[in-house]
């Protein structure tokens, strides 16, 4: 399936429940159960070997956000961006070699 196939139906799951913008559990199953067509008399396995892959959803999503084609809530933003500036100071590289990435935060100004 083509991503742009995937981007329209994500964006029309969002559009039809709008919670699903600021929450990835309720997105993946919206979407399953919606687009993919869930069933729940077959086995988890079963399930999530015919289904889109969550992290090309959760994927199209983020790509929507940055598009501006839809909106996260702010306590959703503020959340997710603590945890990106954490992930970033714990795991940069440039860090670990003593290189100083103030240059980044200045790159957004």
């Amino acid at each position: 399936m083509s991503s742009n196939s995937i981007k329209s139906k994500v964006l029309k799951v969002i559009q039809n429940n709008p919670h699903c913008a600021n929450d990835d559990a309720a997105l993946l199953e919206c979407y399953w159960t919606q687009i993919d067509g869930w069933n729940h008399e077959h086995s988890l396995y079963w399930n999530l070997s015919r289904v889109t892959p969550g992290e090309s959803i959760t994927r199209i999503r983020r790509k929507l956000h940055e598009e501006g084609l839809i909106e996260y809530s702010e306590d959703t933003l503020e959340s997710r961006t603590k945890r990106f500036n954490e992930e970033r100071e714990q795991y940069s590289m440039a860090d670990a070699f003593g290189f100083n990435t103030n240059f980044i935060d200045r790159l957004g100004r």
